[in-house]
């Protein structure tokens, strides 16, 4: 069973997104203090963690609360956007960070999730629908 399964089944869509969250601020935060090799290791893999389990969890959720009909152009504009993310994350990389020496340019890089993560946690109480963790368990069938 995967971390994502595991997570649903256990605290609900709503709790899943806010510990998703809360992983992403606390990577994001040991990746800017910089303490050592291993906590920017550990930043990273916990990015990379998080970055997956959201990469499932986002088109599974869809899948949960939108009709059978929207559920195709839903996921499409979901990976859409995850490709126009990435366009832009890479030219911030490059316009931030560029050529300079500066430790502000990467540091901003690193924090930035922070922002998205924080909007997710402020909107998943008022603007998600609840769904009870078992409630919809074709979507949780890979």
């Amino acid at each position: 069973m995967g971390i994502y399964r595991w997570l649903l089944r256990s605290f609900g869509w709503i709790q899943t997104f806010k510990i998703t969250d809360y992983l992403t601020i606390l990577a994001a935060f040991v990746g800017i203090l910089n303490l050592s090799v291993g906590t920017q290791v550990f930043s990273r893999v916990v990015f990379g963690i998080v970055t997956g389990i959201n990469t499932i969890l986002i088109p599974t959720y869809l899948t949960s609360v939108l009709p059978g009909a929207m559920g195709g152009p839903a996921g499409t504009l979901n990976q859409l956007f995850i490709t126009i993310g990435i366009f832009f994350g890479f030219w911030m990389g490059y316009l931030v960070v560029g050529e300079s020496t500066s430790e502000m340019g990467w540091r901003f890089i690193i924090g930035l999730p922070i922002l998205p993560a924080l909007i997710r946690l402020h909107t998943a109480q008022n603007v998600y629908p609840y769904i009870p963790p078992h409630a919809d368990t074709r979507a949780l069938r890979v």
